[in-house]
């Protein structure tokens, strides 16, 4: 009875640091992704601010912003998709995980993308609103943020954790982390390179690091399926959709209200760019509204 005793315990024991092996495993790499994403993030601040000066840090700071819509209409999607790959990783059936990742990213670039095609069209606007006259040079770096709010329509990064492979998503951020200082040193001693190119460049990493690496590993290594012909259909319609009609607008905006204020421009703007937008939807055969409903019953 004893022997069997102290069995039962050497077996509890084993199973525990089983258990205890395996949550290292998988914290440890993304504690290690989430610091070493702490020394990337700074990367800009540190160049710009170190060698361009306070007046141009300035620009960039007040510019280089996600779109405050963005995150908020993202974030219903992934908290779906995180457990949904987990739990398809275990079944070994992706099935219905695909299904779900089809449908949000179509609804995310249905809603995202007007926001971000009128922002980009009426960029000035927003930053002198924002911060006065004197940081309207800051919509530069604000369009080229919002180049990476389109590419964050695309959620591969937390499907390599979700399917119990964090590992690699420290190794991309690890590589990324290494070439963007790296890069940006190069580019500051040896050439002419402005803010704008740093900043740039920061933008191609980050995609890099979160959405085409993890494209490229989950396609070739995984064989999955990830952007199928309708989603790619949709982003495409809505992309040029939104476009004609943020031109369009922006256009008459200059014409007809040319010296308003920026307050002024913004809300006659918005409001007639959503306008077109809803009435000429039947054209691409696209439903905003059924769009945004989803997201919010979600």
């Amino acid at each position: 009875l004893s022997n069997a005793f102290s069995s039962g315990k050497l077996y509890i024991l084993a199973d525990k640091c089983k258990g205890e092996k395996e949550i290292f495993k998988y914290t440890l790499p993304i504690t290690g992704s989430a610091l070493v994403l702490i020394l990337f993030n700074s990367v800009n601040q540190f160049y710009i601010s170190r060698y361009y000066g306070t007046a141009e840090f300035a620009d960039y700071s007040n510019g280089f912003i996600t779109l405050p819509f963005v995150p908020i209409i993202i974030a219903p999607i992934r908290a779906l998709l995180t457990p949904a790959f987990s739990k398809a990783s275990k079944d070994g059936y992706y099935g219905d995980a695909f299904n779900l990742l089809y449908s949000g990213m179509q609804q995310v670039a249905i809603l995202i993308l007007p926001l971000i095609v009128f922002s980009f069209y009426f960029s000035k606007d927003i930053m002198v609103f924002l911060y006065g006259q004197s940081y309207a040079v800051s919509s530069d770096y604000f369009r080229i943020f919002l180049i990476f709010n389109v590419a964050e329509i695309f959620m591969f990064s937390g499907i390599i954790s979700a399917i119990g492979k964090p590992h690699v998503y420290f190794v991309f951020s690890s590589l990324c982390t290494i070439l963007i200082w790296s890069v940006d040193y190069i580019l500051i001693k040896y050439s002419q390179s402005t803010a704008f190119i740093i900043a740039s460049v920061f933008v191609l990493f980050n995609v890099m690091m979160l959405y085409v690496l993890p494209y490229i590993y989950l396609t070739v290594k995984q064989k999955f399926i990830l952007v199928n012909k309708n989603t790619v259909s949709i982003f495409i319609r809505c992309l040029i959709h939104s476009s004609i009609v943020g031109f369009a607008v922006s256009v008459l905006s200059l014409k007809f209200i040319p010296i308003s204020t920026p307050i002024v421009r913004l809300s006659i703007g918005v409001v007639v760019f959503y306008l077109l937008l809803l009435l000429s939807s039947r054209i691409v055969n696209i439903n905003y509204l059924q769009a945004l409903y989803k997201i919010v019953k979600k």
